[in-house]
């Protein structure tokens, strides 16, 4: 009781600024009449679109969605310069008729599984395509200069990943590692050769790459891998133990000039994001915090843009007003 005691005494809360927060999550349509026509046959349904992830790059607030019966979508984006609303409307990305086509085969975007921006100015995107009995996935990575399409990859075989890193030092040669939660396959894309080779591995539910080395959880202990490894070998077997951390990196940013890893419990129905060393033999100025005194609200997404953390947050009660919250703390100031 006492440990516990202590662990909420050393909880600081801060003052992250408020970005966002909606209400209720809308589209913007091709035209008003596009809008009611899919309200009416049931398409679009404001319940059912509920955020998953996001990303950031420079004024951009890239939306990771669930799909749903009444969700048309499952990428969209919002403008983090757009001060007129606290409520914006998502817009489809790259295009509303990347998700939409006459044939079921001929569409861009299907179900997006997972988001990720490069320091090359790409975004990566996990994309799920339900082929009758079979779930395939694809690679689609946009150019966030002109958002159009540099390259397209689909998996030769079957699985459901929904974990993914990229490995971006070389633009030129840059690797993704996607994880199969079915077989726990770990799966190894080539830019610059356009191919994937799969390794056995296990089970792996979050990545996080840093270091040369691709990080993940097993319970609540970290294990990790050389990339080159992975790159080069077809049986990789050498996963090693990260000893000094125990965290959970489903929701986690990573903070290398700090030497901080936030994270928050994916299980913990609260909105605390806890700290930790990353090199434990390194100094680092760590407290966990509490996001002021939403209490009914849980931290669900954290990205790390330059020296700011963003925070997403979910409500948990069926009778709050807001259903989401975005927020971002400057990593500059004296929290």
């Amino acid at each position: 009781m006492l440990k516990f005691l202590l662990l909420i005494l050393t909880l600081y809360s801060i003052n992250a600024t408020l970005i966002f927060e909606w209400k209720t999550v809308d589209l913007q349509f091709p035209s008003p009449e596009v809008r009611q026509r899919m309200i009416e046959d049931q398409s679009f349904i404001t319940e059912d679109i509920n955020i998953r992830r996001v990303a950031v790059y420079e004024d951009k607030l890239f939306i990771q969605l669930y799909q749903a019966r009444g969700a048309p979508l499952s990428l969209a984006y919002v403008n983090l310069t757009d001060t007129s609303t606290k409520s914006p409307i998502l817009i489809p990305y790259p295009s509303w008729s990347a998700h939409f086509d006459t044939l079921e085969e001929s569409r861009l975007i299907h179900d997006v599984m997972a988001i990720r921006v490069d320091r090359c100015h790409r975004l990566w995107v996990l994309d799920r395509i339900n082929e009758g009995y079979l779930t395939h996935h694809a690679l689609i990575i946009f150019d966030l200069a002109t958002d159009q399409i540099i390259k397209r990859h689909k998996f030769s075989n079957p699985g459901y990943r929904i974990a993914m890193a990229i490995e971006d030092a070389n633009c030129g040669d840059t690797y993704a590692f996607t994880s199969d939660d079915y077989s726990g396959d770990i799966w190894v894309y080539s830019l610059k050769k356009n191919e994937t080779r799969c390794i056995p591995g296990d089970k792996i539910s979050s990545m996080i790459f840093t270091s040369n080395s691709i990080y993940y959880n097993k319970g609540k202990d970290v294990f990790y891998v050389a990339t080159e490894k992975l790159r080069k070998s077809a049986n990789v077997k050498d996963f090693e133990r990260k000893s000094d951390i125990s965290a959970d990196l489903l929701i986690s940013a990573l903070d290398t000039k700090r030497n901080i890893l936030y994270y928050a419990n994916k299980y913990c129905e609260c909105n605390d994001i806890h700290t930790v060393c990353w090199d434990a033999t390194k100094p680092c100025d760590r407290h966990d915090w509490r996001l002021g005194n939403y209490t009914t609200f849980q931290v669900t997404d954290l990205i790390l843009n330059k020296d700011t953390l963003y925070v997403l947050e979910a409500t948990l009660s069926f009778r709050s007003e807001v259903q989401y919250k975005f927020h971002s703390v400057s990593l500059t100031e004296k929290l």
